[in-house]
């Protein structure tokens, strides 16, 4: 049997918005999945890298959704950004970055 595989890298992978300390960024990515599962706003764009997806290199690549609503059978690399408190997940028009 084939597994899909793709990377989500939400908020570059690394700092999350509202934490100030590895740990609680680590924290976040569960709470993530469980508000995936009744919203499935997490959409990701596909992309080569943050710095490209920050500065909108991105915008008309493939989208798909993070956490309980991925497709199995999506590929690649993937960025978003999500807000800092609950709820994490930002509306399809704001996931080009600022």
């Amino acid at each position: 049997m084939i597994s899909g595989h793709v990377d989500f890298y939400p908020n570059r992978g690394e700092d999350m918005p509202g934490c100030i300390t590895a740990t609680c960024s680590h924290l976040k990515v569960p709470f993530f999945y469980a508000e995936s599962v009744n919203n499935n706003k997490y959409l990701a764009v596909m992309c080569s890298d943050w710095d490209t997806f920050i500065r909108g290199g991105c915008v008309n690549n493939p989208t798909t959704y993070m956490g309980y609503w991925t497709p199995t059978n999506v590929r690649g690399n993937y960025y978003l950004t999500t807000n800092a408190f609950y709820s994490y997940a930002k509306d399809a028009a704001e996931i080009t970055p600022p």
